[in-house]
């Protein structure tokens, strides 16, 4: 669970859910394709977020474009390249003019779904390579779709589709041991926002697609019927959504044509129908339901905006679509049982564990996790905190163990100043190590607490010694109300 009080990000800035507070977690979308539809990430009223299959923070940010500097331990660090997460519009001709001059898998891939060599043209499409796995990687081709990322055209994201070309059992042979590391989009940097494939300037309403090719597709239909609608699509799927200044772009009112004949989830609930009422709740009153013209006995599921171009409906039969959707209320606000939700069985809870543990002490403590302390009075309970404060303010092994490097506020009720002196002078502290002291706080004081540690971009600790002097007389239902005196 990432921190729940990180002003500067807010997970419902980027993200709709539901009344349970869950959603379709960015990081798995962006891994499975936008058709993922499982609500696999939820929040809390404090704002704290978590994905049950494992994501974890760091990757849902990067999904929405949002990332945040990592700290990694100092004993285990290596030099790193920052990653250019744009391109320049030399490299976006490059690999549009690989696509255009070439006639193999990724044009015929394209021109199956309609694409043709006029529409890759005016969009730009090309081929480049993307990276699959992380150590060891391969580079591996893709098609790639320009997108700006600025207005004056010198800048521009890159989002791949990776061997679209491929059947699953042709990805196995192909990347061998990769395979598990293998995501159909590449999309690292790409922030949550919305791209027009149409965008007239006198248009009032907006055609939102839930995918890129849909929208290519009905973007090129609009332009050369000269319908003077805007069409897009978000970066970060339908079912997510970017913020506020960026829906603010969507011209009028807002059709959203979401995928059809998806498969129920257990709730029977259709999850592209989820997805495009969280946008429509997202964009208030201007959010639209419309539905995506299809035959009445059609089985295909998923059925798209693609789709229905390919076999034969017209702009004349999505503007009637659009004439005939519908408004989406806001949910409910019926009393509903927090624990339903929390119910998961065996099977799914080790499913959704993360693989790996992200450690501040390796094998003693995680991060962004409360710890006791205990042992009877003058056990050294100080002395090894004030150890542990030195070894993550300078980075050296505490307890033989690398450790993450950063601040530390040390909360001391107890100790005076020339014990603390004496200790830091016996452990030998180097002068400037960024431990900072607090000698007179309260538990109903943690809301200044927080404020400081958000100020504070490298902390990585904080130590209340001891739980006991913390407490007042009001405190209840706290780790410091049941622990007795002197004993941690």
């Amino acid at each position: 669970m990432n921190h729940p009080n990180k002003q500067h990000f807010q997970i419902r800035d980027y993200v709709t859910f539901n009344e349970q507070g869950r959603a379709v977690c960015p990081s798995c979308q962006q891994s499975k394709g936008s058709g993922y539809r499982k609500l696999n990430l939820s929040v809390l009223e404090s704002g704290a977020y978590k994905c049950h299959r494992g994501c974890t923070p760091e990757e849902i940010r990067a999904a929405l474009g949002a990332e945040k500097p990592h700290v990694i331990p100092t004993a285990l660090a290596t030099p790193t390249k920052t990653a250019n997460v744009t391109i320049s519009p030399q490299k976006k001709m490059e690999a549009h003019n690989a696509l255009l001059d070439s006639d193999g898998d990724a044009k015929r891939w394209l021109q199956d779904r309609g694409i043709t060599d006029e529409i890759i043209q005016w969009f730009h499409l090309g081929v480049a390579r993307a990276k699959v796995g992380k150590q060891p990687f391969r580079h591996v081709w893709s098609i790639s779709i320009p997108i700006p990322a600025n207005s004056d055209g010198t800048s521009y994201y890159q989002k791949k589709r990776v061997l679209p070309w491929l059947s699953e059992a042709q990805l196995q042979q192909e990347l061998g041991e990769l395979y598990s590391e293998y995501k159909p989009w590449s999309q690292f940097g790409i922030p949550a926002m919305v791209w027009f494939t149409h965008n007239p300037g006198k248009a009032t309403v907006t055609w939102l697609c839930e995918g890129e090719w849909d929208a290519i597709l009905l973007g090129w239909q609009c332009f050369k019927q000269d319908l003077q609608v805007a069409v897009a699509t978000f970066t970060c799927g339908c079912g997510n959504v970017p913020p506020a200044q960026e829906l603010e772009k969507l011209p009028g009112t807002v059709y959203v044509f979401y995928d059809r004949n998806d498969a129920p989830d257990q709730k029977g609930h259709r999850p592209g129908e989820v997805g495009a009422k969280k946008v429509c709740q997202a964009l208030g009153d201007r959010g639209r339901l419309a539905l995506v013209p299809m035959a009445q006995d059609c089985k295909v599921k998923g059925w798209d905006v693609s789709n229905s171009l390919l076999t034969g409906f017209t702009l004349t039969d999505f503007q009637l679509a659009a004439d005939q959707a519908t408004a989406v209320t806001q949910p409910d606000q019926q009393h509903v049982n927090p624990l339903r939700s929390r119910l998961v069985s065996t099977d799914d809870l080790v499913a959704r564990a993360p693989e790996f543990v992200e450690w501040l002490v390796p094998d003693l403590l995680t991060t962004d996790e409360l710890f006791a302390l205990g042992s009877p009075p003058r056990g050294g309970k100080s002395l090894l905190c004030m150890l542990l404060a030195k070894c993550i303010a300078s980075g050296q092994n505490f307890l033989d163990r690398p450790v993450t490097k950063g601040s530390v506020i040390y909360v001391n009720l107890e100790d005076s100043e020339a014990k603390v002196r004496e200790r830091v002078e016996a452990q030998q502290w180097a002068e400037g190590l960024p431990v900072y002291w607090i000698d007179k706080f309260k538990l109903p004081e943690t809301p200044y607490l927080i404020e400081l540690a958000d100020g504070m971009d490298d902390l990585r600790l904080i130590i209340l010694d001891t739980l006991s002097r913390v407490r007042t007389d009001e405190t209840s239902e706290s780790a410091a109300s049941v622990t007795k005196p002197d004993q941690c």
